[in-house]
């Protein structure tokens, strides 16, 4: 795989992959610890039941080297070959959804997500994020990587057959019908979640990230994925599933608020996506 990227952006990403490879993993940690053979090498991968070896049992393709797994563990992987899309507007309240209820409901799955890549380049480069300037180029490049090593990231998980777990906006139909076919011709049972969320819930949430993006993008996507969610219905029919994620309670300021799911039923919603 090519990646069209600067000299000075392959050298970064280099130094951060190195940091990342030596930090000790807080997250979803397991033995499938890759490192890419190929430039650009990047972060330290972990997707596997924890306290497993396999460093004297490795796989290599053309771009990555990873630690191969056993029959056993693709065996332990509960749900076997399941693949969960995840979607919602900014500030919809979709990584509260994976961390909570999917990820839990889902052992062993890889999280595909380009937002845990591009957030350590952003970092890396010292770009500030409060707000991002999503026109700057260079902002634009980093954003560019990191969507290619996060569906790089995909096609060596999917060899495994272990659970996954997309999750992105879902602004646009073609796409997310793509990634759908795609896991579906890989032998995954795919399976969609949309978040559904008010316009005052982005706009007031993303003033309290830390990375905040431009308040008409915040709106323009939102109304994308409202948009797109007739084309999510097609796409996925009785499998798609729906969570009402409102926090915003003042109809008079925002008229498309709902009684927002609670826990319990988030949590049944996503085990009835994982069944």
């Amino acid at each position: 795989m090519k990646y069209s990227i600067s000299r000075a952006l392959r050298e970064s990403i280099l130094r951060v992959s190195e940091r990342q490879n030596n930090a000790p993993r807080k997250d979803r940690a397991g033995p499938l610890d890759g490192t890419l053979t190929s430039e650009p090498a990047y972060l330290r991968r972990h997707a596997c039941v924890p306290e497993c070896d396999h460093e004297s049992d490795r796989e290599t393709s053309s771009d990555f080297k990873f630690y191969a797994v056993s029959p056993e563990d693709v065996k332990e992987a509960v749900g076997g070959k399941r693949a969960i899309v995840v979607m919602g507007g900014p500030g919809s309240g979709k990584s509260h959804v994976v961390d909570n209820f999917v990820v839990p409901a889902l052992r062993n799955a890889l999280v595909s997500d380009s937002d845990k890549h591009f957030e350590p380049l952003l970092r890396q480069h010292n770009i500030p994020t409060n707000p991002l300037d999503i026109e700057n180029p260079h902002v634009k490049a980093l954003r560019a990587a990191a969507r290619e090593l996060s569906a790089a990231e995909l096609d060596q998980h999917l060899r495994t057959g272990r659970p996954v777990i997309a999750v992105g906006l879902g602004n646009n139909v073609a796409k997310t019908r793509d990634l759908h076919e795609r896991l579906a011709s890989a032998g995954y049972k795919v399976r969609g979640i949309y978040i559904h969320s008010s316009m005052h819930d982005a706009v007031t949430g993303n003033a309290n990230r830390t990375r905040q993006l431009p308040t008409d993008f915040i709106r323009s996507s939102h109304a994308e994925v409202e948009e797109a969610y007739g084309g999510h219905r097609q796409t996925f029919g009785s499998h798609l599933h729906e969570i009402n994620n409102y926090h915003w309670h003042d109809r008079e300021i925002d008229p498309a608020y709902h009684k927002s799911d609670s826990p319990e039923r988030m949590a049944e919603i996503v085990k009835k996506a994982v069944a």
